[in-house]
């Protein structure tokens, strides 16, 4: 496999969309198309199914992303190790985003750069405030957890949180008195957490929402008694009190096996939050364009969720 192709499959994989995938590689739209004609050409099997606006990988395309993401993404690595072309001991990097995703996620993959010399400033906040606070130039980069449709921005699909309802201990062994939590169904739970303080991330409960949607079918979601616009805060209020949430599954993976959350349903369809990579379409640097190749090659396959990450 020529490794030409293998980049720009794993583009269009991470973009569901070859002209997309083709404008992060900096090529063509053809060569992008070529590429994975040879590569399916190779497979002797597609790997992507065309829609009215992107494409579907298939499950060989899944098995494909997921052997060869890690590789290319070192190779990618060295490959800069060895670029003399920019000095990070004189750069900075302005990045902003969710405080949790941030500290979880982001940050840890930002080390190699700042054991090289990169500074770093961090801000954390709301989506919409950080991507004004991006396109003044106040940001170099933001970590958004909903797209902006700001022309002057682009945006690059990260990674997606598996959402998980989470319950606290005590409003589990509360539930537990009157019906097996294993046994609810997904019509039975809007109805037994009815009444039950929800505590969430913004007034609007965004991540409640989506999982009422895809788990349950129902567009209205409970209302929040308190709001905490920090997923990890969130986690440590629901362990202390009688309460529930909504969860990425990344944050509350040590919490639950030590007992201290209870997540005790898995929907068939498992809900999910998109991050994305906002910068601007103008003034890149090599610092920065650096700094997004390495998320997005480091992030592209990343899913989290236990089968994925352990």
């Amino acid at each position: 496999m020529e490794l030409t192709h293998l980049q720009s499959f794993l583009a269009v994989y991470r973009e569901r969309n070859i002209t997309r995938a083709a404008a992060s590689l900096h090529i063509s739209q053809p060569a992008v198309t070529a590429h994975l004609r040879a590569l399916e050409a190779e497979l002797k099997r597609p790997l992507f199914v065309r829609l009215a606006r992107g494409v579907a990988p298939t499950a060989l395309a899944d098995q494909l992303a997921s052997e060869v993401t890690e590789p290319i993404a070192a190779l990618a690595a060295t490959a800069q190790g060895f670029r003399p072309d920019v000095d990070l001991s004189q750069a900075t990097l302005l990045i902003g985003g969710p405080a949790d995703a941030l500290s979880a996620v982001i940050l840890p993959l930002l080390a190699p750069f700042a054991n090289r010399g990169l500074s770093i400033r961090v801000q954390t906040g709301l989506t919409p405030d950080l991507v004004r606070a991006l396109s003044s130039g106040e940001l170099d980069l933001v970590v958004a957890t909903t797209p902006t449709r700001q022309r002057a921005i682009k945006l690059t699909r990260l990674f997606d949180e598996e959402l998980a309802l989470t319950l606290s201990p005590r409003l589990a062994a509360n539930l537990g008195r009157s019906i097996e939590l294993t046994s609810v169904t997904s019509a039975q739970w809007p109805t037994l957490l009815r009444g039950v303080p929800l505590i969430a991330f913004a007034e609007n409960a965004p991540l409640v929402r989506r999982f009422w949607r895809t788990a349950f079918g129902l567009s209205a979601a409970p209302s929040p008694k308190i709001v905490v616009n920090d997923l990890r805060a969130i986690a440590t209020a629901v362990t202390a009190s009688v309460s529930w949430t909504v969860l990425p599954t990344y944050l509350t993976r040590e919490l639950v096996a030590h007992g201290e959350l209870i997540t005790p349903f898995r929907p068939e369809a498992v809900p999910t939050n998109t991050l994305y990579l906002a910068q601007r379409t103008s003034q890149g640097t090599p610092t920065v364009d650096r700094v997004v190749q390495h998320l997005v090659g480091s992030l592209s396959q990343w899913r989290a969720v236990s089968t994925s990450i352990g």
